[in-house]
């Protein structure tokens, strides 16, 4: 909810960059130790993928869809699965 504070229990990890899906129900947390996604009140992962350092993070306009930027490329990955669906090189 809006101006709700939530703290990740990342374990004291290098946060790079966050995203919010658009309907509020996750957020997406890419760090030098990878990606992970929680449910909107930062208690549970739903997915996360390690150790790939990811820089910058953003969810596509309907939720589906999240792009990741790594050092070697931006994966497109399924939200809810975390699934690459395509791999564009950098």
């Amino acid at each position: 909810a809006e101006g709700t504070t939530v703290a990740l229990a990342a374990g004291g990890r290098f946060v790079s960059a966050l995203a919010f899906h658009p309907g509020g129900t996750h957020v997406a947390v890419a760090g030098a130790d990878g990606l992970s996604v929680w449910n909107a009140t930062g208690t549970k992962v739903t997915w996360a993928d390690a150790p790939r350092e990811a820089f910058a993070v953003a969810f596509d306009p309907t939720g589906a869809a999240l792009a990741v930027a790594e050092p070697m490329a931006v994966r497109v990955r399924d939200a809810q699965t975390g699934a690459v669906k395509q791999t564009l090189p950098t």
